[in-house]
């Protein structure tokens, strides 16, 4: 009910109303802004709170009979509702019976039909609620809409709530206005969705949380804020190739993006252009190749027709309604389909014809073609075939939607461009070939990216400063595909070609230098990186919006690994400076980066979402597979590992098409997700898929060991095993000192509490290396150091470093699982040196493992309880006894404990404060309440427990 939240909650409060009090409300909304839709939501809502509802609709075909709304929603009442009612059913069947009848008059008619009807109704109302809903009153038959009318005169005699849906324009001519006018009708009316709630409806239609500006911008500028052209766009653009499905959503075809007015809507305008006088329809066709907001001061040139001519014929478009002129004079199509359709019946010769001449007086009156008139000359060039303006505007509107985030529409026209010229490429083409390689270069699109520039490389015409770009562009798709080698062979050749004056060592252009910064990044020279790139901060104020946001991005990224302030600081200026210079590219990235830190720092998920979301709208592939496999990472660490594999999922299948090293990564992380469920031949083959990617990557074979297998010992409640594996990861790390790994203090604390003797070779190995500066891995470290003081015999210090550990964690936003896994990693040495309160931690890790799934370290933890003469959680999870009724539904006592409070009409967080859950935890069980139960949704399970019969068993 995108946009439509106001008017269901204005609809719902009518539920609320005492038994009996009648109502009457018009629902008034164009044909498709979701009368019907919100309609049916709010009966919904009303059967699912009892109320007895009776629905009918007006049907417009010729030869109806008379009462068939009110006949539908009779006998439906007369079949479901009236049989083991007899008075009522009396009554409703003496209504159906003057209703078939057809004797008398039609006033005599419809008046005995109402008061049968309210005879029926208040016999209905004396115990629940009834609501007669009716749709298209509007093309309800005469009979019918009478007899509404005189239910709608006496609400307080049937006592039922009256819902009518028709359209505004049906108002005055079906009777509906006088009820309005009289007051004795409340009004409804659905007016159009604004831009965001057009973005949000094709959101939900798709299935995402983020779509491609330019699809956003395409439908939103056709289907003027009513909800059923939204979807009917969609599906077109679906038909059209235009949206083609993949494993990672939607893929938008820009090329494509084009579509067709629907069938009556083209009959609508093709009805009203015909009406109109010859010179008003030549004034359209010409307006019509202006695009949709236009000057209209060239049609006079353009048709040749004097000022008092054209003024008659917008007059006269705009009283039919297919041009509006706003407060400030500018001209505009009313919908952008009208434009659509005329354009689309326009014949090819007219259209040439008008597209030379309008071309010709644009160039007039802006020689630069900048903007909105750009796009108008684009399609001009196109269609009086011009070919060569035709190219010159296919390289400026490309840049231009390149400048503004529409990375597919950019790379689309900057090829065509190129493409259009001579087999020897011309300057125009060199042009738009550089620009292409550097828009798929920075896009993380390596393979295209290098055939556009092998393309600009292999012309004579390409002259030293054009190459020596180029190759700057070859050395970050190289970097992009993590070929290091290649890069710097590109770098040293960018030098070369503006006569050797360019050292790879140490070059002055600041592009060269943040891209040598970035090499030594990635080789793990983080000292160099750094180095180089402050030289670039320094020298901002000289240097390219986009060049200062990568020397950020590089600074940050060094500094992620050992100062998670510092890293944020840079990220936050790169993001600063994307912002001013209006690089969404850049701002994409930036929020990715920012993204990483929250992982790290406090696992939450808004600014990896809203990188997510700026990816997709820009249409960065490679930002967005990489904040795709960040929110998994994140995801399967919080323990939600069916939404993390989902996320890992997308990042792999996107990685694989574009040829990212991302790939061996995201499969990695489907491997852990299988390891926190203990499914070893799931994790076992997305092993041997992520080892065969990164064969020769010691830090792929590193990550099996200490993120997947060491996890999957974890969850087998496996220490020994947790140690083994983290160990081994721990050698291979050696050979890799820049690499972050998430398990450092995992590691020392298991070392501690198994093998103490070498608490401290561990404890200086994994607080030098990278990532030693995150949160977990500074709360074990911590924890670790609690474990060796409680050896000692010092329970004190014990007990106060456990608890800053502890304290640290809680600044997780989803910190569970990473509480319990400490517990665990320490818990039997803490009852062997008389410290902290691993009874309690046993208590509560039995209960949430056991929630959850985890029944080995449940297990383990009853075990411990048992050993120790310690109560033990009982397996029924939960404190409430659990009625017969419910318990043959599967209901388990936790969910009861949820239902009970549910009744209550607590929120999921009031009740996961109160049972000491997560709110997450609670959402799943009241949605496995609502499918045991066959309850729509939380009123009906509220209604269920306040039932007698399980009120009085539930305690």
């Amino acid at each position: 009910m995108v946009g439509r939240e106001e008017e269901l909650a204005a609809l719902l409060g009518l539920l609320d109303r005492p038994v009996g009090d009648g109502a009457v409300v018009v629902l008034m909304g164009q044909a498709g802004s979701g009368k019907t839709r919100l309609k049916s939501e709010f009966e919904q809502h009303a059967r699912a709170c009892g109320s007895l509802v009776l629905s009918g609709r007006g049907d417009a075909s010729p030869g109806q009979r008379p009462y068939r709304a009110l006949l539908e929603a009779v006998l439906g009442w007369l079949r479901h509702e009236a049989p083991a009612f007899p008075a009522l059913r009396q009554e409703l069947q003496r209504t159906v019976e003057i209703m078939k009848s057809g004797a008398g008059s039609a006033a005599h008619e419809s008046f005995a039909v109402a008061e049968q009807l309210i005879a029926g109704l208040s016999l209905a109302t004396r115990d629940r609620s009834v609501v007669l809903a009716l749709d298209d009153v509007q093309d309800a038959d005469p009979e019918t809409r009478a007899t509404v009318r005189y239910l709608a005169d006496h609400p307080a005699a049937h006592g039922a709530v009256v819902l009518l849906a028709t359209r505004p324009t049906a108002a005055d001519t079906d009777g509906i206005g006088d009820l309005l006018d009289k007051r004795v009708a409340r009004a409804i009316e659905l007016r159009p969705l604004n831009r965001v709630e057009v973005e949000k409806l094709v959101l939900e239609c798709l299935g995402q949380d983020a779509a491609p500006r330019e699809l956003v911008r395409f439908v939103g500028d056709r289907a003027s804020g009513n909800p059923y052209a939204v979807e009917e766009l969609l599906a077109g653009l679906v038909r059209s190739g235009a949206l083609v499905p993949g494993a990672g959503g939607w893929t938008l075809v820009a090329p494509r993006l084009t579509t067709v007015a629907p069938a009556t809507a083209a009959a609508s305008i093709a009805e009203r252009i015909e009406g109109l006088a010859p010179d008003t329809q030549r004034l359209l066709d010409a307006a019509a190749l202006l695009g949709h907001s236009f000057d209209w001061t060239l049609l006079s040139a353009v048709l040749g027709l004097d000022e008092a001519k054209i003024a008659a014929a917008l007059r006269e478009s705009t009283y039919a309604g297919l041009l509006s002129v706003g407060d400030t004079g500018e001209t505009q199509f009313r919908h952008a389909l009208t434009r659509d359709e005329i354009l689309r019946r326009m014949l090819p010769p007219v259209k040439r014809m008008l597209a030379r001449r309008s071309l010709e007086e644009l160039l007039v009156r802006y020689p630069d073609l900048a903007g909105e008139p750009g796009e108008a000359g684009l399609m001009l060039a196109e269609l009086a075939g011009d070919v060569e303006r035709w190219r010159q505007l296919l390289l400026a509107t490309g840049l231009a939607a390149r400048d503004q985030g529409g990375l597919a529409t950019a790379t689309t026209r900057l090829r065509k461009a190129a493409e259009l010229g001579p087999d020897e490429p011309d300057e125009l083409a060199l042009d738009a070939l550089t620009h292409l390689a550097n828009v798929l270069a920075q896009a993380g699109e390596a393979r295209p990216a290098q055939e556009a520039s092998a393309r600009v490389l292999a012309s004579p015409s390409a002259g030293p400063h054009r190459r020596h770009e180029v190759h700057l562009i070859l050395a970050r798709s190289a970097l992009t595909a993590e070929r290091l080698g290649e890069a710097r062979q590109y770098l040293e050749a960018a030098g070369q070609e503006l006569g050797g004056r360019q050292d790879a060592g140490e070059p002055a252009l600041p592009r060269q230098t943040v891209l040598l910064a970035h090499v030594q990044l990635a080789a793990g020279d983080y000292e160099s990186a750094t180095e180089l790139a402050s030289v670039v901060v320094r020298d901002a104020q000289e240097t390219p919006s986009e060049t200062v946001c990568e020397a950020h991005e590089i600074l940050g990224r060094a500094a992620r690994g050992f100062d998670i302030d510092a890293a944020e600081r840079h990220f936050l200026a790169e993001l600063k400076e994307a912002e001013k210079g209006k690089l969404s590219i850049w701002r994409a990235r930036a929020l990715h980066e920012l993204g990483t830190i929250d992982l790290l720092d406090n696992m939450r998920l808004e600014r990896l979402q809203l990188a997510r979301r700026a990816a997709v709208e820009t249409g960065v592939p490679s930002t967005l597979a990489a904040a795709d496999f960040h929110l998994a990472e994140a995801l399967v660490s919080r323990d939600e590992t069916l939404a993390g594999r989902s996320a890992a999922g997308r990042a792999a299948a996107l990685a694989r098409r574009i040829g990212s090293p991302l790939l061996p990564w995201a499969t990695l992380t489907i491997a852990r997700s299988y390891a926190h469920e203990r499914d070893d031949l799931a994790m076992e083959q997305a092993i041997h898929e992520a080892l065969s990617l990164g064969q020769a990557d010691l830090a792929i074979h590193a990550g099996v060991a200490g993120r997947v297998r060491a996890m999957r010992a974890a969850h087998g409640a496996d220490r020994l095993g947790t140690l083994r594996h983290l160990d081994e990861a721990a050698r291979m790390l050696e050979s890799l000192p820049g690499h972050h790994f998430t398990h450092w203090g995992l590691w020392v604390l298991l070392v501690t509490a198994i093998e103490p003797a070498r608490h401290v070779s561990a404890l200086e190995q994994a607080s030098t290396a990278a990532g030693a500066d995150t949160r977990f891995n500074k709360a074990l470290i911590v924890a670790a150091q609690a474990v060796a003081r409680g050896a000692e015999g010092d329970k004190e210090s014990a007990r106060q470093l456990w608890q800053r550990a502890e304290d640290a964690l809680a600044g997780y936003e989803a910190h569970d699982w990473l509480l319990h896994l400490t517990r665990w990693a320490a818990r039997d040495v803490a009852w062997r040196d008389g410290w902290g309160e691993p009874i309690r931690w046993a208590q509560d890790t039995v209960r949430w493992c056991s929630e959850r799934g985890h029944e080995p370290l449940a297990t383990d933890g009853r075990r411990f309880l048992k050993h120790a003469g310690a109560p033990v959680p009982r397996r029924g999870r939960g404190e409430t006894q659990v009625p017969p009724p419910l318990r043959e539904l599967g209901v388990t006592s936790r969910e009861a404990d949820v239902l009970t409070l549910v009744a209550l009409r607590l929120t999921n967080a009031e009740i996961a404060a109160r049972l000491v859950l997560s709110p997450r935890t609670v959402e799943k069980h009241v949605a496995s309440l609502l499918t045991k139960t066959g309850c729509p949704n939380r009123r009906a399970l509220a209604a269920l427990m306040d039932d007698g019969a399980l009120s009085g068993e539930v305690s």
